[in-house]
C-alpha cells in the first residue's frame, strides 16, 4: 500500500473532527495532500533510478577488473563516467525536491487545520525527515 492509499483509507472515518486522522479533510487540504503524495512518489522514482544506476556501475566495475586490454578498459571507464554524471544529476534533483518539500511543509502549516502537530503536518513531516 502506498502513502496515498493509506491517506485515502484514513479519510472519512470520523466525520465532524478537523484532523487528518479523524477524516474531516477540507477539499483544499485533500488536494494539497494529493499533490504532496505525487511529489513524494516522484522522488521515490528518482531514488529507484539511482539504485538502478548503482547496479550498472557495480557491474561495470566488475567487468573492468576482468578485462585485459587497455582499449576495453577505457571504454568501460567512459561508460562509468556517463553513468556517474547521470547519478549526480538525479541526486541533485532529489536534493532540490526534498528542500522544496521542506519549504512546502512549513508553508502548509499556515493553512486552516494544518498547523504544527496536526495529523496532516505529522504525515508530511514523517515522509520528509
Amino acid at each position: 500500500m502506498n502513502w496515498q492509499e493509506s491517506f485515502e483509507r484514513i479519510k472519512g472515518r470520523y466525520p465532524g473532527e478537523s484532523d487528518i486522522e479523524s477524516g474531516d479533510i477540507s477539499p483544499e487540504n485533500n488536494a494539497s495532500m494529493n499533490g504532496f503524495f505525487m511529489q513524494v512518489d516522484g522522488i521515490e522514482k528518482q531514488i529507484e533510478q539511482i539504485t538502478t544506476q548503482l547496479g550498472k556501475l557495480q557491474a561495470a566495475n566488475e567487468e573492468c577488473q576482468q578485462v585485459t586490454t587497455a582499449s576495453a578498459m577505457h571504454e568501460i571507464k567512459k561508460q562509468m563516467d556517463k553513468e556517474m554524471d547521470q547519478v549526480k544529476k538525479i541526486a541533485h534533483n532529489v536534493k532540490r525536491n526534498l528542500e522544496e518539500l521542506d519549504k512546502d511543509n512549513i508553508d502548509n502549516r499556515k493553512k486552516h487545520n494544518c498547523g504544527k502537530g496536526t495529523g496532516i503536518d505529522r504525515s508530511r513531516i514523517a515522509l520528509t525527515v
